[in-house]
């Protein structure tokens, strides 16, 4: 059964001229072992050379929250600092807004299997909200981003499109993603 799994990636990776390790992360977790060369795609994505010297390599920093400006009272701050959201941006290929829109899309969606009510976008205290990093949440964060690209759709139409999926709507809140 797993080799015909593998077998069967071939033809969408051959058809999408995607690499192998992006086809995977689409449909699944973000390799964090290499498949083209010894740089896993979530390395190549979240660990490049100038942020690993600056914060350390993630999965090793995560679970984490990152206060974003737009959900901080004191608007202007991103904690834990600026180089978190950089990284993020960076790995996800796409601007401040975008990423806003799409942590707002996926707010509900749960990223820590342990804790059901752990939701992408948390409430901390009254009109104050964290994004929760997890390794969930960075791969639901990477793959939304990544089809977004493939599809040549901003985020919110990509949501959009997503919203009028009739197999995503038919799930409760927090499963309704890709």
């Amino acid at each position: 059964d797993v080799l015909a799994d593998l077998v069967g990636l071939r033809d969408p990776a051959d058809r999408t001229v995607l690499p192998l390790d992006e086809l995977l992360a689409l449909t699944g977790a973000l390799p964090t072992i290499g498949l083209r060369d010894d740089d896993s795609l979530f390395d190549r994505r979240f660990n490049t050379t100038p942020f690993v010297a600056r914060d350390g390599k993630w999965l090793d920093f995560l679970p984490a929250e990152l206060k974003h400006p737009a959900f901080n009272p004191n608007a202007g701050v991103s904690e834990p600092d600026k180089n978190t959201l950089m990284r993020l941006l960076a790995a996800l290929q796409i601007d401040d807004t975008q990423f806003l829109a799409l942590v707002k899309g996926l707010a509900n969606a749960v990223v820590a299997t342990a804790a059901p009510n752990d939701t992408l976008l948390k409430e901390v205290s009254t009109g104050r909200f964290v994004i929760r990093l997890t390794a969930a949440s960075v791969q639901l964060l990477y793959r939304h981003a990544r089809l977004a690209r493939l599809f040549a759709f901003k985020v919110p139409e990509l949501l959009r499109l997503m919203a009028l999926t009739s197999d995503l709507n038919g799930k409760a809140v927090s499963n309704r993603f890709v």
